[in-house]
């Protein structure tokens, strides 16, 4: 995987949500990334995400695929 359109790493923002309980709503995510010191592109690409509950990991990467796909 390479990087989004908004620049973030899905690998980067993956490692940044390791330890991350799940569920979580996008607010928990992006305070999670901020707590662990993600990048501002990574937590940009997460707050483009809707307001959702995510359940998994791969809910929250398919996410940023899916908001950073070309409209």
């Amino acid at each position: 995987m390479g990087q989004t359109d908004s620049g973030a790493s899905p690998v980067d923002v993956a490692r940044h949500l390791e330890g991350l309980s799940l569920p979580a709503s996008k607010q928990e995510v992006v305070r999670h990334l901020r707590s662990k010191s993600a990048n501002a592109d990574e937590i940009t690409v997460i707050e483009r995400l809707p307001e959702q509950e995510f359940t998994t990991m791969a809910d929250i990467l398919q996410g940023i695929g899916q908001v950073d796909a070309p409209g």
